[in-house]
């Protein structure tokens, strides 16, 4: 199995973290896959024959069962910018799984997917990624996000999590209480639960690259070994060393984020 993340183009970057591809090799039997989370919301389809589908914020386990064969493609929001890109009267998305077109207008979904399988067939080349870019582009988005909740959403990704609510809200200007308003105003998410997604994010990709369990709990800022084994299988529903073991068998070329 394959995963790899690509840039957006440079005017797409406020908005949008990465271009992702997973694929299947055609030998491998159905297998249950854990997705770790990001915070943000995840825009995605099945290249064989599948829409393009919008996962909300979350903090259940994003599990599903691939096959020999398939190929999934999207992006990755920036956590926060979701109710700015998709507009204000969006409905809530947290836990919420829904196909894209019930969201924006469906002819933009269309050319969208269309843009996703295009770029897949041309290898994800410059040229391809470029086409993406600008039907991205072209749905310009209807809001703006929220300057100081995105200055603390940064601060949180950048520590892995490990910056308190104070110093948080102490370095873009606003009252700790202000700060959890507002960032659960737009990311649906409370600063305390996004820390825990990137330090549990951060976890995984450290025992994929190899790392000790009680090196890592010690390194990222977990109280003890068992309180990883806790947050792993709350968030990612596998025990650690059922996740690296998964990771192992998948390539994954990651973006520095």
């Amino acid at each position: 199995m394959r995963y790899q993340e690509f840039e957006p183009l440079p005017a797409l970057r406020r908005w949008f973290a990465s271009i992702w591809v997973f694929e299947v090799p055609p030998d491998v039997e159905a297998l249950p896959h854990a997705i770790p989370l990001t915070g943000g919301v995840i825009l995605g389809m099945n290249l064989k024959g599948g829409v393009p589908v919008c996962f909300g914020p979350r903090l259940q386990p994003l599990r599903t069962v691939v096959h020999g064969g398939d190929q999934y493609a999207g992006v990755h929001l920036w956590p926060g910018v979701h109710r700015a890109w998709l507009g204000r009267a969006s409905p809530p998305l947290r836990e919420v799984v829904r196909p894209l077109a019930d969201l924006v207008d469906p002819c933009w979904v269309v050319r969208f997917g269309q843009a996703l399988q295009a770029a897949f067939l041309h290898e994800w080349t410059a040229e391809g990624l470029a086409e993406l870019g600008r039907i991205l582009l072209a749905r310009t988005p209807p809001g703006a996000p929220d300057d100081a909740v995105m200055a603390a959403m940064l601060r949180v990704l950048e520590a892995d999590g490990r910056d308190p609510v104070g110093g948080l809200a102490a370095a873009v200007g606003l009252s700790p209480a202000t700060l959890r308003r507002r960032f659960r105003a737009e990311l649906e998410l409370s600063p305390k639960e996004l820390a825990r997604i990137r330090r549990v994010r951060a976890s995984a990709t450290d025992a994929v690259a190899g790392g000790h369990w009680a090196g890592i709990a010690a390194g990222r800022g977990f109280s003890d070994q068992a309180h990883l084994v806790r947050e792993f299988q709350e968030l990612l529903g596998r025990s650690p060393e059922s996740f690296r073991a998964h990771g192992n068998q998948i390539q994954h070329r990651l973006l520095k984020r």
